[in-house]
């Protein structure tokens, strides 16, 4: 199964943007899968369900740190290096789809008192997710394939 089919079937098992996205990336990049589902689990929603940063986005950035990320503090230039991924990707993604912001996306703020009502009576979570979901993990897939042609790998 490829990452969009299997970010998919986590997101209609009941997972979120978050989750389904980030965990497809996690497994390759030696994190385990329950760890990356936990991991992304607050995310969700556009964070917390509070309609901000898709959480497809967040995934995503979660999985570049996570691949180019540097846990030592003394490699500046590593933090730099990633900074310039981070903003390949969301460069992308804001030029195909104009925005970044689940509200937006779903049109619905989830925030709202009665937005996850709206949302879920509409079928907005399954109707606008999935594409975003694609579109984010294509992105994904294209920066980080460009960042190993520059590299070499």
């Amino acid at each position: 199964m490829n990452k969009v089919d299997l970010a998919f079937h986590r997101l209609k098992s009941g997972y979120s943007c978050s989750q389904s996205v980030f965990s497809v990336f996690a497994v390759d990049l030696g994190l385990d899968k329950e760890a990356a589902l936990k991991v992304s689990s607050a995310f969700g929603g556009g964070i917390a369900g509070m309609g901000r940063t898709c959480g497809a986005v967040i995934g995503v950035l979660m999985a570049l740190g996570l691949k180019y990320g540097s846990a030592d503090a003394s490699e500046q230039h590593e933090e730099k290096e990633i900074y310039n991924y981070t903003e390949a990707f969301l460069s992308r993604i804001k030029s195909k789809n104009g925005t970044i912001t689940c509200r937006e996306i779903l049109g619905v703020d989830l925030g709202m008192p009665d937005g996850l009502k709206t949302a879920r009576e509409k079928g907005l979570f399954e109707k606008n997710c999935p594409p975003f979901i694609k579109l984010s993990i294509e992105i994904a897939d294209q920066v980080i394939s460009s960042v190993a042609e520059k590299k070499g790998t």
